[in-house]
């Protein structure tokens, strides 16, 4: 058949070429309508895909897309990749791609790129699972931006979803950089403490146990007050196709807003008005405002007798006032940090009451911050549609808990890298770390718990409270920082003198000089039904007690700025968590990985990390478990086979072992000599101060009473007299431990200077003290200035200076001079000569105080204190650390 057929085609060409010309015609019509069709399956394959492209991903083909699907979409392809055997297959290929492939991957490179740039969480999300799922890795740089912009905004399912992008990535490793810029976020923004604890998993080394959600003595009121704040920072999953379709919307409703309720409610499309392209929403509010408004103790509150007698008259001297909400978008080139979304009243250039920094086509609906007294707090507020106004909020605790729940801790210990890529410089920061942030957070769930269960009558009596306290004067004001540590925002400071009552008894406050506070709003104005409003952290910078008339002050440094009706509120102060403390330790193990490392830093991430744990979980359960013993027992074998390899334990040992250098031999030489001679030593201990002059470190440890601070005493005055070393530092965990080392030092002739809060320094040091120390050498420069003016002033009369007469001027007006004080008077602002005087006076007395210091054998002061910036311009020659397990 096939031949016949060839045959028959062959003769029927033969003879159509004969007949060209009658057969042309109709075979060009033929032609004519094939390129029709062609053009019409053209045109409606092209209408297909715009309308494919157009259409949504669900497939309900009818359906919008909506935040609760995407994180349903989300959710999957996220597990889905954590089982997929083929993940990061052809990572290894990607130098050597080429054609669509290798285009098609650049392409999604760059849209990452781009929407990093432009701070779309989700659209991040869904490109890199579209990475992932074509064989490939994210890139390190990407990966790293991604996780750092995910707690930027509120909204725990962005961050969890990014860490589960960690999670299913083997190998993928986080810098120090994006790891410490979010967690000071979550801790500045007071997170929640699951999201906290997840995250700190990302630096717990491998070999150590991970953390779980909440710690496991929480009780069921601590439980499910922690599910509500981690309900509140859930947030919305904002789709850019959300975002864009919100340009279009007559009518928005605004919810979730609890630091301004205000806030919440219906919003208007305004036809007249647009603001840089973009449209604004309006809405009307009726506000009641009261005649005796500022009078009394409240916000305008009548009194309960008012209300009891006369409560016929309360509508009557309420007015109402009306005022415009406005939702708009606001760009400001001076300022291009302010430009996005604003909430403000009565006009778009009015009061800004809520911000966000999205720059989308039509208001965002999630990412919201709260503008209050200055400062940026972030606030649950979510724009949805007024249909879904009424959705119940199970669904938002269910989303968040699951979220949680996708979460290994196990699969997110070690991923922390440092600069130069040292596993042993990361674990050890990332394990004090998270030790670190767990204290803190301990510190902050026992004030939430002492405040949420005591009546405030109760912690007014014990001293935790103090409230009701007007301001006299603001002043002190201190510009932001340029160079701050990573992750931390620093928003300047300002002081606040705030007047104490008649019979505050200083004794009974819980906090004192240079503790942390909590700085609100007094309840004595909060009608029912308000939160109380809390304006920002500090620390109490001067406690004055009553002179005469003058009533007893309270000197608090806030950061941030104070109101600017501070004056006319009263606040509240409460005892907060020591920030001092957290921020010095952080800043201490930043410098292990962050600049070159010394040889004692070298020996200290050398030792092992991590024992302690096993320890205290001993401690508590009254004994070792199985599973204990089971890893002691592999510990003890590995132990025994690597006993001839070069393992940390021998390396720290080879480090401590080397000569410190910095010293001539021949002092070394006369110092050894010198051990020998010291008899009121037993044998144990001159070899104790022999390897302390010989080695880079040496551990002393004995039990109570042994002589371990009277060998180091012995130490420090070698290193100081023998081998000349100086500046030294003696610290301690404690301030008896200092002052013991102290008053050795004094003892056996060596020039010490304590340093520290007066009232925590024993008073038999007080000669030697900082503060003590600076008034001798200002009464002595303040004596040598008069004796040479007055020297001056007897040339220029008689010609020689009368030294009896001169005595007596000098007594008679030091006599007449006010008594000085060692903590120097407040200033306020102002311009012209006083406030360049004040500034000259603080720089003159820093400049002496770093003198006294230079001119000092040994520096005594505690661990905390000698992490401050007062002592970062000091190299030290040598550091004696007591009781320093506690430390």
């Amino acid at each position: 058949f096939s031949r016949e057929f060839t045959v028959m085609g062959g003769r029927r060409r033969s003879e159509s070429s004969n007949d060209s010309r009658e057969a042309s015609p109709p075979k060009d019509k033929d032609r004519g309508r094939s390129r029709s069709r062609d053009r019409d399956r053209r045109g409606k394959t092209r209408k297909a895909r715009s309308a494919s492209k157009s259409r949504s991903r669900s497939r309900d083909e009818q359906r919008d897309p909506s935040p609760t699907y995407s994180i349903d979409d989300l959710w999957r392809r996220l597990e889905h990749l954590g089982q997929w055997r083929g993940l990061g297959k052809k990572e290894k290929t990607r130098d050597k791609l080429s054609g669509a492939e290798k285009d098609d991957l650049r392409t999604l490179e760059r849209k990452m790129q781009r929407r990093l740039t432009a701070g779309y969480r989700s659209s991040c999300i869904r490109t890199a699972l579209t990475i992932l799922e074509r064989g490939f890795f994210v890139k390190k740089e990407h990966l790293e931006q991604m996780v750092a912009q995910s707690v930027q905004r509120p909204g725990v399912i962005q961050a969890c979803m990014c860490l589960k992008l960690v999670q299913i990535c083997q190998g993928a490793t986080i810098g120090m950089e994006p790891f410490l810029r979010g967690l000071g976020v979550l801790v500045q923004r007071n997170a929640p403490v699951q999201l906290v604890r997840m995250w700190l998993n990302l630096g717990v080394p491998k070999a150590s146990r991970s953390l779980r959600e909440l710690p496991y003595d929480y009780d069921e009121e601590e439980k499910n007050l922690c599910a509500q704040e981690l309900e509140d920072a859930l947030g919305v999953i904002t789709d850019d196709e959300e975002d864009e379709k919100g340009a279009n919307r007559k009518t928005i409703y605004i919810t979730g807003c609890k630091a301004r309720p205000e806030l919440n409610g219906r919003y208007e499309r305004s036809d007249d008005i647009t603001a840089h392209r973009r449209p604004v929403y309006e809405k009307i509010v009726e506000k009641k405002v009261n005649k005796d408004k500022g009078q009394g103790k409240g916000k305008g509150a009548p009194s309960e007798l008012k209300m009891l007698l006369m409560p016929h008259m309360l509508d009557e001297e309420d007015q109402l006032q009306q005022e415009i909400l406005v939702a708009h978008y606001r760009k400001d080139p001076n300022m291009p940090g302010r430009n996005g979304w604003w909430i403000s009243r009565n006009t778009c250039s009015g009061e800004g009451l809520a911000w966000n920094a999205r720059e989308t086509k039509g208001a965002p609906t999630g990412g919201w911050f709260v503008i209050r007294d200055r400062s940026k707090l972030p606030d649950p507020i979510r724009i949805v549609d007024p249909s879904r106004v009424n959705e119940s909020n199970n669904s938002r605790r269910r989303d968040a808990l699951r979220a949680l729940q996708q979460l290994d801790p196990n699969k997110l210990r070690g991923r922390l890298a440092t600069h130069d890529n040292c596993e042993a410089a990361a674990e050890y920061f990332g394990h004090f770390c998270m030790l670190m942030h767990l204290e803190h957070l301990e510190e902050l769930r026992q004030i939430k718990r002492r405040t949420t269960r005591l009546p405030d009558g109760e912690l007014q009596r014990l001293g935790w409270t103090l409230d009701g306290l007007p301001c006299t004067g603001v002043f002190g004001r201190r510009e932001p920082k340029k160079i701050t540590m990573i992750g931390w925002e620093d928003p300047g400071s300002e002081m606040g003198a705030l007047c104490l009552p008649p019979n505050t008894n200083f004794d009974r406050l819980k906090f004192k000089r240079g503790d942390s506070v909590t700085i609100s709003e007094s309840r004595q104005q909060v009608r029912r039904g308000e939160r109380l409003e809390k304006i920002g952290d500090g620390f109490i910078a001067d406690l004055r007690p009553s002179r005469g008339r003058e009533e007893a002050q309270l000197v608090i440094r806030l950061r941030g700025c104070w109101p600017d009706d501070a004056m006319a509120r009263r606040w509240r102060i409460d005892k907060g968590a020591n920030s001092t403390l957290y921020e010095r330790q952080l800043q201490a193990m930043l410098n292990l990985v962050t600049k070159t490392r010394p040889r004692v830093s070298e020996l200290l991430i050398t030792a092992k990390v991590g024992l302690a744990d096993s320890w205290s979980k001993q401690w508590r359960q009254g004994g070792p478990s199985e599973e204990d013993k089971k890893a002691a027992a592999i510990a003890a074998e590995k132990a025994a086979a690597a006993a001839a390899v070069d393992t940390k334990e021998q390396r720290a040992a080879k480090l401590a072992k080397l000569n410190p250098g910095g010293t001539e031999s021949e002092k070394l030489d006369r110092a050894l000599k010198e051990v020998k001679t010291l008899t009121h030593l037993n044998q144990s201990q001159r070899d104790a101060v022999r390897s302390a002059l010989r080695q880079t470190c040496t551990i002393i440890q004995g039990p109570p009473g042994t002589g371990k601070t009277h060998v180091s005493v012995q130490i420090m005055k070698m290193w100081s007299k023998t081998l000349d070393l100086s500046p030294l530092l003696a610290t301690s965990d404690s301030n008896v431990a200092v002052d013991n080392i102290a008053m050795g030092l004094r003892a056996e002739g060596v020039k010490a200077v304590r340093v520290g809060r007066p009232d925590k320094i024993n008073r038999v040091l007080e000669e030697i003290t900082l503060e003590c120390l600076l008034e001798k050498e200002k009464t002595e420069l303040d004596d040598r200035k008069f004796e040479a003016r007055f020297r001056s002033r007897s040339r220029s009369k008689s010609g020689s200076p009368d030294v009896k007469k001169g005595q007596k001027n000098r007594d008679r007006a030091i006599s007449k001079s006010p008594s000085r004080s060692v903590s120097p008077p407040v200033r306020t602002k102002g311009k012209g000569k006083g406030r360049g005087k004040g500034r000259g006076s603080m720089k003159a007395d820093f400049e002496l105080q770093m003198r006294i210091l230079q001119d000092a054998d040994v520096i005594c002061t505690t661990t905390i204190s000698s992490g401050g910036d007062f002592f970062s311009k000091f190299a030290f020659a040598g550091v004696l650390v007591d009781e320093a397990a506690q430390a």
